[in-house]
């Protein structure tokens, strides 16, 4: 179905209806997806607690579990939106959208919680690279996201 401006709607079939014709409904590569956000997130954690080892070793952990909380929180968002499910074209931006807010949320939860259970020697440190490994998490979940939707439009 598509509206009187024109614009991309959802049918009752779950094909998506554009000024093109039909677009496809597809699901999210799951596992890419939890791969690139440990990943991005880790990389951040060990660069930092690789340079905190050099140049004061007891803030080590505070990097370690800041890095922890990112991928923790990205993690959630990443599944909150179930990118299993098959979803119409135009629905998928929409939640890849909610979810990066999950994510958020769910660093700032997971940050505040993993502080709390471990006291990491730095608060300031525990909060940079919790923020400094969320924003390559999140890049990296958007790089799996785009390139599907460009996969899926081809």
């Amino acid at each position: 179905m598509t509206s009187s401006d024109g614009q991309t709607t959802s049918t009752t079939t779950g094909e998506s209806k554009g000024k093109g014709g039909t677009l496809p409904s597809f699901a999210l590569p799951t596992v890419m997806i939890v791969a690139v956000t440990i990943a991005a997130a880790a990389v951040v954690g060990a660069l930092a607690a690789g340079v905190l080892v050099l140049v004061r070793p007891v803030w080590t952990s505070s990097a370690v579990w800041g890095a922890a909380a990112a991928a923790v929180g990205s993690l959630t968002g990443a599944m909150v939106i179930r990118p299993w499910k098959v979803r119409p074209f135009t629905r998928w931006p929409m939640v890849m959208f909610a979810g990066q807010g999950v994510s958020m949320a769910g660093v700032t939860l997971a940050g505040g919680l993993l502080y709390w259970a471990t006291q990491p020697g730095s608060k300031i440190v525990f909060g940079l690279v919790a923020v400094a490994a969320f924003v390559p998490a999140m890049f990296a979940q958007v790089a799996v996201f785009s390139r599907r939707m460009a996969g899926a439009s081809a």
